[in-house]
């Protein structure tokens, strides 16, 4: 059971409301800046494919970018970085990588 201090007054509310507004806004150009930044500290290459493969896994993406797979996913779901999907693993060409990559040189 809520008790009456928990439960937001309408002021709170909307503040909330303005707030989250505002970070969602926020967040998008964060993760732009991070990547420039860590673009500026050392160059950004393409990683060597694996021996064999002409397609890079989100696997070998992580290692090379010291990503998560979660940042990753969102990458793809953003649109930013295309990849196909097989089965329930994705599959990204060099080409869609150093498309992304260039997305983050200024």
């Amino acid at each position: 059971m809520k008790r009456e201090r928990d439960i937001p007054t309408a002021e709170e509310q909307r503040k909330l409301a303005e707030l989250s507004a505002l970070v969602s806004k926020l967040q998008p150009d964060r993760g732009k800046q991070l990547m420039h930044e860590l673009h500026q500290q050392q160059p950004i290459e393409l990683p060597a494919l694996p021996s064999g493969a002409s397609f890079y896994t989100l696997r070998d993406l992580e290692t090379a970018y010291q990503l998560s797979r979660k940042t990753l996913l969102r990458y793809i779901e953003s649109g930013e970085l295309r990849a196909t999907r097989i089965g329930r693993a994705y599959r990204v060409s060099p080409e869609a990588v150093s498309d992304w990559l260039s997305l983050y040189r200024w």
